[in-house]
C-alpha cells in the first residue's frame, strides 16, 4: 500500500477501537523518513498507546481525551424534562410542543416525563404533532402553575432538563416565585429561555443537551480526516466556497476539481455544483437553518441525506449539533460525520484542528470552521462564494440560486423571529472584522491567501485573483445565450458556433455562446483558438473545461453562467437557419407574460448522406399555441428559445442519459407558460450512424418510460401551477392519454428490436418494463389505436432501418418474442405493420 492507502487503513481500525494494529500502521507512518507530515501521526500512537496501556512519555498537544467513551446518551440515567410556558406562544400550542419534542426527541430513550407547566391550555391535540414524537407524546403531562410547588421540584430526577419560554412573559397572577425557579435551576443546572423572540434560543435548546455528552467519537473521526486531507494534499492548495451568488463562477475554476474543496450549507440541494466539485469537506454550523427545527431545517437535511449518499463528502458541525444529525441521518452515514467544540478563548483563528479541535464561536461559517479547517491541511486558500453585501438590504446578503431553498424562507422567519430581529448591518460589519482579521493572522503566518469569485467583503475584495473568464461573464448582459455541451466533437463545433452568431448577426442581436468542454480529448480548444479568437477575448464565446460530467450537467453549468434576456441551446454539431434567432426573438417580444418560448421545426439529418429523414415540431401552426397540455409531443430541445425568466431556477435532472430535455421542458411548463409557433425558421439535428441513440435506440426508449411518468405524474421537489402540480394525467380531457403513450412507447422498441431481430431481446424488455409500469392495461389500446401504431412502427423502423429488406415479418418477430402472453391486443398492431 502507499502512505495515503495505509493511513486511511490506519484510521479505519483506529476508529473500529483496533488500537493494536492500527499502532503497528501509524509507528510504519511516522517511521517513514520520506514522509512530509511525519508528525500528524503523533496524538493517534500516543491515544493508541494509552487505550493499550503502554506507558510513554510522548505528550502531543492535543485536547484533553475521556477515559470512558460514551455514544451520546446510551447508557445514561432517566431524566425529566420540564418546560415552563408563560404568556402565549407567538406559535400555536402544538407547534411549539412539537418544537420542543423534536429538540429533545435525541434523549428519547432516556426521557422519563415531560412536564409542560402552563394555564393558557388544559389539553394537547397530538394529532396536530408529526408521528415521529408519538412515544414522547405519551410521556406528556400538563401541570398547573399552583401545583408547580417545592414538592414537584424536589420529586423531579436528577440532571432534569429544563426550559422556560422567557422569565419576562410568566403574568404576574401566576405563582412561579423566583425561589422556585432557582430550586428548579439548581435541580437541573441551567433552565434555558427559548422564546421565538430570544435571539438565540434555537442555540440554547441545541446546548441544553449537548451539555450532556461527549462527542468524542466523531471528534476523532474529523480528527482522521483532517489527518487524511492534509496528506494527500499535494499541490498544497485548498479552495474554501461559500454559497454567495458567485458560487456559480466556480465552474469557471477548473483547478478546483483537482484541488481540496470545502463547501457549506446548503450547497447540499445543487447536485451540480456538488458533481463537478466533488467536496471533500461540507460544514454545517447554522443552529436554525441547519439543526433546527421546522420546515427550512427538515428541508435541509433531506436534502443533505440525498447527496450524502449520492456523493462521498464528509460532513463537519459543532459538538452543540451533532446530536440532531445523529438522530435525523440514517446511521449508515455517521461514519462520515465529525465534531469540534467551540472555544471562546481562541482569539483569531486555529490553524491546527488536528492538535485541537476547537475554534472560535463565530457567527458565520466561513470564519467559524472553514477556514480553521483549511489553514490546517493546505497553506493556499482560495475563497469564492462569499459575496457579501452589495447594498444595504433587510437580510444579511444574497444566496447562489441553486444553493437556497427559498420558499422555506417565509416559514423560518415565522418560527425564530428573535433570530432575525437584529441590526444587519452591525452583524455584516462584524463579519467583514473578522475576516479582515483572519485572513491577515494567516499571511502573517505564511499562508497565501486570494479570492477566486467576485466579492464586496473588503478583506476579500483586496485580494481578487479571477480567472480570465469570470471577468467576461460578469460583465454585460447579452440578448442571447446560446449553451452548447461538446464532447470529442471538434470536427463540427466550428460550422454549429458559426451558425449562431450568423444568427443573431442577422438578428442584429448580442449573443454569447457558452461552450461546455465535457472532457474532450480531441482538439476541441485548438479549434476554438483558431477559429474564434475573437469571440473567446470578447467574451461571446466562453469555453468551460469540465471532467465529463454528462449533458445534463454540462447544461445546468450553462444555466448557472448565462447572462441574458434569451436563452437556448443547440449541441455542437446542430445548426440554426440564418433567420432562427430573428423569428423567435420577434414573437417573443410581442407575446405576453403568458408566452415563455418560442420553437420552430427541426430537421432530423442523416450525417452521412445529408437526407433530412423525417421533421420534428411540425405540427406547430403560427398561432399554435404549446402549453404543458401538449408537452406529452415534445419540442426539440433545439427548437426552443426561452425567456431567461422563465426558466430561473429550472435545471435539468441529474443522472438521466436520456430523455433530460423532455423533462426540462415539462419543468417550464408545469408552471402554466406557454410556447408560441415560428412557422420559417429550422434548426437541424444531427444523427450520426456512431451515435448512442442511432446504435442502440432500444436504450433510449427504455428510459422514456420514466421520463413519461415523470411528465405524467408529480415530480418530487418540482413546483408547477396548480392545474399541472400533479401532472398531465390528472389534466382533465388530456391527450394521449398515460396508457396511450406508454402503448406508443412499446410500439417504437418492438420496432427498436426487429431492425435487430432480437426476438428474446424485446421479450426480456417487456417482461422488466411490465414489472415497473404494469403494460397488462395497455392492451386495449393496442386494438382501440392500431392504425397509428403501426405507423408509428414505420417511422421508427425508417428512422434507424437504413432502407434495408428485412428477413421476416412483423407479426412473425412478434410471435417469437412471446409477448403475446401478456399483452395479447399486441398482434392487432403487427397484423397492419
Amino acid at each position: 500500500m502507499n502512505r495515503i492507502e495505509l493511513l486511511k487503513e490506519a484510521n479505519s481500525l483506529f476508529l473500529e477501537n483496533n488500537f493494536a494494529d492500527a499502532l503497528k500502521l501509524y509507528q510504519t507512518l511516522a517511521d517513514d523518513k520520506n514522509s512530509p507530515h511525519r508528525d500528524l501521526y503523533a496524538y493517534n500512537i500516543f491515544y493508541c498507546r494509552r487505550k493499550l496501556g503502554i506507558s510513554t512519555d510522548l505528550s502531543p498537544k492535543v485536547d484533553s481525551v475521556t477515559e470512558q467513551e460514551v455514544d451520546l446518551f446510551s447508557g445514561d440515567k432517566s431524566r425529566d424534562i420540564v418546560f415552563i410556558q408563560g404568556a402565549d406562544f407567538e406559535l400555536e400550542n402544538e407547534q411549539q410542543i412539537e418544537k420542543l419534542l423534536f429538540y429533545i426527541s435525541p434523549f428519547g430513550p432516556i426521557v422519563q416525563n415531560v412536564y409542560i407547566v402552563s394555564d393558557s391550555f388544559s389539553s394537547l391535540d397530538v394529532g396536530l404533532i408529526k408521528s415521529d414524537y408519538a412515544s414522547l407524546c405519551q410521556r406528556i403531562n400538563l401541570i398547573k402553575s399552583k401545583d408547580f410547588n417545592k414538592s414537584f421540584v424536589e420529586a423531579l430526577s436528577d440532571n432534569t432538563v429544563a426550559y422556560i419560554y422567557h422569565e419576562k412573559s410568566i403574568p404576574d397572577d401566576i405563582a412561579i416565585d423566583g425561589q422556585l425557579l432557582r430550586a428548579l435551576a439548581k435541580k437541573s443546572g441551567n433552565i434555558w429561555r427559548v422564546s421565538d423572540l430570544v435571539q438565540h434560543h434555537g442555540s440554547f435548546f441545541l446546548k441544553s443537551l449537548s451539555d450532556h455528552f461527549s462527542s468524542e467519537k466523531y471528534q476523532e473521526q474529523l480528527r482522521c480526516k483532517l489527518q487524511e486531507l492534509k496528506a494527500q494534499n499535494y499541490n498544497n492548495k485548498c479552495y474554501v466556497l461559500g454559497t454567495g451568488p458567485s458560487l456559480k463562477y466556480s465552474y469557471c475554476n477548473e483547478d478546483a476539481q483537482e484541488s481540496i474543496v470545502i463547501t457549506c450549507n446548503s450547497v447540499v440541494k445543487n447536485p451540480t455544483m456538488l458533481e463537478f466539485l466533488k467536496p471533500e469537506i461540507v460544514c454545517a454550523t447554522d443552529p436554525i437553518f441547519h439543526a433546527g427545527w421546522g420546515q427550512y431545517g427538515d428541508e435541509f437535511r433531506t436534502q443533505l441525506i440525498k447527496s450524502m449518499e449520492k456523493h462521498d463528502f464528509f460532513l463537519v458541525v459543532p459538538h452543540r449539533d451533532v446530536h440532531i444529525y445523529l438522530n435525523t441521518l440514517p446511521s449508515s452515514l455517521h461514519h462520515r460525520i465529525g465534531a469540534y467544540e467551540f472555544d471562546n478563548s481562541i482569539e483569531v483563528i486555529n490553524t491546527d484542528l488536528i492538535a485541537s479541535l476547537r475554534s472560535a464561536p463565530k457567527p458565520n461559517v466561513l470564519t467559524n470552521i472553514m477556514l480553521p479547517i483549511a489553514a490546517t491541511i493546505s497553506k493556499e486558500i482560495l475563497v469564492g462564494g462569499c459575496d457579501g453585501k452589495k447594498d444595504p438590504s433587510s437580510y444579511f446578503w444574497e444566496h447562489d440560486k441553486s444553493s437556497q431553498l427559498n420558499n422555506q424562507m417565509d416559514d423560518i422567519k415565522k418560527e425564530f423571529k428573535g433570530f432575525f430581529d437584529i441590526s444587519y448591518d452591525n452583524y455584516y460589519a462584524e463579519h467583514c472584522k473578522t475576516v479582515a482579521s483572519q485572513v491577515a493572522s494567516l499571511e502573517q503566518m505564511g499562508y497565501r491567501i486570494s479570492t477566486c469569485t467576485p466579492s464586496y467583503i473588503p478583506a476579500l475584495a483586496e485580494r481578487l485573483d479571477l480567472h480570465e473568464s469570470i471577468a467576461l461573464l460578469d460583465n454585460q448582459q447579452r440578448d442571447v445565450g446560446i449553451i452548447m455541451p461538446s464532447h470529442n466533437m471538434a470536427d463540427t463545433l466550428a460550422e454549429s458556433v458559426r451558425s449562431v452568431f450568423k444568427s443573431a448577426k442577422d438578428a442584429n442581436l448580442s449573443c454569447r455562446v457558452v461552450l461546455i468542454n465535457e472532457c474532450s480529448v480531441d482538439d476541441t480548444l485548438e479549434v476554438v483558438g483558431r477559429e474564434f479568437d475573437e469571440q473567446v477575448k470578447s467574451g461571446d464565446l466562453v469555453v468551460v473545461n469540465t471532467v465529463g460530467l454528462g449533458v445534463s450537467c454540462a447544461r445546468n453549468i450553462g444555466l448557472a453562467l448565462n447572462n441574458s434576456t434569451y436563452l437556448g441551446f443547440l449541441d455542437a454539431d446542430d445548426l440554426f437557419s440564418e433567420n432562427c434567432l430573428r423569428e423567435k426573438v420577434a414573437a417573443l417580444k410581442n407575446s405576453n407574460d403568458d408566452v415563455v418560448g418560442a420553437f420552430s421545426q427541426t430537421r432530423l439529418v442523416n450525417v452521412e448522406s445529408k437526407e433530412i429523414i423525417s421533421v420534428a415540431n411540425n405540427y406547430g401552426k403560427p398561432d399554435y399555441r404549446y402549453s404543458y397540455k401538449n408537452v406529452h409531443a415534445p419540442a426539440h430541445i433545439s427548437s426552443i428559445l426561452y425567456k431567461c425568466q422563465a426558466v430561473d431556477g429550472i435545471t435539468f435532472p441529474e443522472g438521466i442519459r436520456y430523455g433530460e430535455d423532455w423533462l426540462f421542458l415539462s419543468r417550464v411548463l408545469r408552471g402554466g407558460g406557454e410556447l408560441v409557433f415560428c412557422n420559417e425558421p429550422y434548426t437541424v439535428y444531427s444523427i450520426h450512424a456512431s451515435s448512442a441513440t442511432k446504435k442502440s435506440p432500444e436504450n433510449h426508449i427504455i428510459s422514456l418510460f420514466d421520463i413519461i411518468s415523470r411528465v405524467y405524474f408529480s415530480e418530487d421537489d418540482i413546483d408547477g401551477s396548480a392545474e399541472f402540480f400533479h401532472g398531465l394525467n390528472s389534466v382533465k380531457g388530456s391527450f394521449p392519454t398515460y396508457e396511450r403513450k406508454l402503448s406508443e412507447l412499446v410500439v417504437r422498441l418492438f420496432a427498436c428490436f426487429y431492425l435487430k431481430n432480437q426476438a428474446n431481446g424485446f421479450h426480456k424488455a417487456i417482461v422488466e418494463l411490465n414489472k415497473k409500469f404494469g403494460l397488462e392495461k395497455l392492451d386495449l389500446q393496442f386494438a382501440k389505436n392500431k392504425k397509428p401504431l403501426s405507423e408509428s412502427f414505420q417511422r421508427e423502423v425508417k428512422r434507424f432501418g437504413n432502407g434495408r429488406d428485412m428477413p421476416v415479418s412483423a407479426m412473425s418477430f412478434a410471435l417469437r418474442s412471446k409477448v403475446e402472453r401478456f399483452l395479447p391486443g399486441f398482434s392487432e398492431v403487427t397484423s397492419v405493420c
